[in-house]
C-alpha cells in the first residue's frame, strides 16, 4: 500500500517535471528566434535601405544624362539647320557665279561691237581729216542749189550723230552690265560670308557637343559603378529574404524591388517598325539619309516611311505637318513622335509601343530603341 502511494507520487513529480522541460525548451526556442529574426530584419532594412539609395543616385545619373542627351539633340538640329542653309547658299553661290560670268560674256560682246564702230567712225573722220577743206569744199561746188548743199550736209551730220548715238547706247548697256556684274559680285560675297559664317557655327556646335559627350561617358561610368552595387544589394536583399522565409517556414515573401528597367519594346508585326528596326546600330550622322553612310533623326523617319512609298519631307519641320495628330494616350504603333519645345521640332522617331520609341537620337550614338522618358513631347502623327 505504501509502495503504490509512493510510486504514484514519484509519477506525478517526473510528469511535472516533463512539462517544465518541455515549457522551458519552448521559451528558450521562441526567444532563440525572436532573437535570431530581429538582426536579420534590422539587417533586411539597411540592406533596402543602401539598395533604394543606389537606385536613387542611379536614376538621379540617368536623368542629368538625359538632359545632356537631349541637349546634344538639340545641337545636332541647329546643324542640320545650318548644314541646309549652306547647300543653299552654294546653290545661290553657284547661279550667282553663273549670272557672272553670262553678263561677263555679254559686255565682252558689246564692247567688241564698240570698238569695231569706233573703228569706222575713226575711219571716216581720218579720211575727213587727210581730205581737209578740200572734201567740204567739193561738197559745196558739187551741189546743185543750196536745198541741196543742206540736204548734204545734213547727212553727213546724221551720219556723226548716228555714230555717235550708237556707242553712247553701247556704252550704257555696258555701263548696266557691269553694274549688274558688280551687284552679282557683292551678292556673292555675302552669301560666301553667311557659308563661312555657318560653318563657324557648326565648329563651335561641334566642339560643344564633343564636351557634352565627355559629360556623357563620365555618367555612365558612374551608372555602371551604380549598377553594379545595385545588383549587389538586390542580391544581398534577396538572400536575406530566404533565409528569413526559412526560419519562418513560410511560402511567403515581400515583393522583391524590380532591378531597373531603361524600357525595350518587343518587335511588332507592324510593317513600318518591323522595317524600322532593320537599321538599329546604325550610326547617327548629321544630314544623313541611308543606311550606307548613317542617319539623322528626320532622315531615317523619311528613309522608313519612303520605302512604303509614304513622303514625310525631309526636316522635323516637315514632318510634323504630315498625317494626322494623335496625342501621346492615343499613339499606336508605327506613328511618328516629335519632340521640341513651343512647337518647335527639334527630335522625330517611330514609336514601337509600351512606350519607347526607334529613333537615330544624337552625334555619337546609333538607331536604337529607348523609353519615352523625355519631357518635350510634342505630338505624334500617323501618316500610314
Amino acid at each position: 500500500m505504501h509502495i503504490n502511494q509512493y510510486m504514484i507520487k514519484e509519477r506525478f513529480k517526473m510528469g511535472i517535471k516533463r512539462k517544465l522541460i518541455a515549457l522551458v525548451m519552448s521559451v528558450i526556442l521562441l526567444h532563440g528566434t525572436t532573437v535570431y529574426a530581429e538582426p536579420l530584419s534590422q539587417q533586411l532594412q539597411e540592406q533596402q535601405k543602401q539598395l533604394q539609395e543606389n537606385r536613387e543616385i542611379y536614376n538621379s545619373l540617368e536623368a542629368e544624362k538625359e538632359a545632356i542627351e537631349l541637349k546634344i539633340q538639340n545641337y545636332d538640329a541647329q546643324i542640320e539647320e545650318l548644314m541646309i542653309k549652306i547647300e543653299e547658299n552654294k546653290e545661290k553661290i553657284k547661279k550667282t557665279e553663273g549670272q557672272i560670268a553670262h553678263i561677263e560674256k555679254e559686255v565682252k560682246v558689246l564692247e567688241q561691237k564698240i570698238e569695231k564702230e569706233k573703228a569706222l567712225m575713226d575711219r571716216r573722220l581720218s579720211s575727213l581729216y587727210k581730205k581737209g577743206t578740200s572734201q567740204y569744199l567739193s561738197l559745196i561746188l558739187s551741189a546743185e542749189g543750196l536745198g541741196d548743199l543742206i540736204s548734204k550736209m545734213d547727212s553727213i551730220k546724221r551720219v556723226s550723230d548716228y555714230d555717235k548715238a550708237f556707242i553712247d547706247s553701247y556704252q550704257r548697256k555696258v555701263n548696266r552690265l557691269n553694274k549688274a556684274s558688280a551687284e552679282l559680285v557683292e551678292t556673292k560675297r555675302r552669301l560666301a560670308e553667311l557659308k563661312r559664317s555657318d560653318e563657324e557655327r557648326i565648329s563651335v556646335i561641334s566642339n560643344s557637343i564633343k564636351e557634352q559627350k565627355k559629360l556623357i561617358e563620365e555618367l555612365e561610368a558612374k551608372q555602371a559603378i551604380y549598377a553594379s552595387r545595385i545588383t549587389e544589394s538586390q542580391k544581398l536583399v534577396n538572400e536575406t529574404l530566404a533565409q528569413m522565409e526559412q526560419m519562418n517556414g513560410s511560402t511567403s515573401r515581400p515583393t522583391a524591388q524590380r532591378p531597373i528597367s531603361r524600357g525595350g519594346a518587343s518587335v511588332s508585326n507592324n510593317e513600318v517598325l518591323a522595317y524600322a528596326s532593320r537599321f538599329l546600330g546604325t550610326p547617327y550622322r548629321w544630314g544623313g539619309t541611308s543606311p550606307d553612310t548613317g542617319f539623322d533623326c528626320s532622315g531615317f523617319t523619311q528613309y522608313v516611311y519612303a520605302h512604303f512609298g509614304i513622303r514625310i519631307g525631309r526636316t522635323t519641320r516637315d514632318q510634323i505637318k504630315s498625317g494626322v495628330a494623335v496625342s501621346r494616350s492615343e499613339l499606336q504603333v508605327g506613328d511618328l513622335v516629335l519632340f521640341g519645345r513651343n512647337g518647335d521640332p527639334t527630335h522625330v522617331g517611330i514609336y514601337a509601343g509600351n512606350n519607347t520609341y526607334i529613333h537615330s537620337p544624337r552625334t555619337g550614338d546609333v538607331v536604337k530603341i529607348s523609353a519615352m522618358t523625355r519631357n518635350d513631347f510634342i505630338i505624334g502623327r500617323r501618316v500610314r
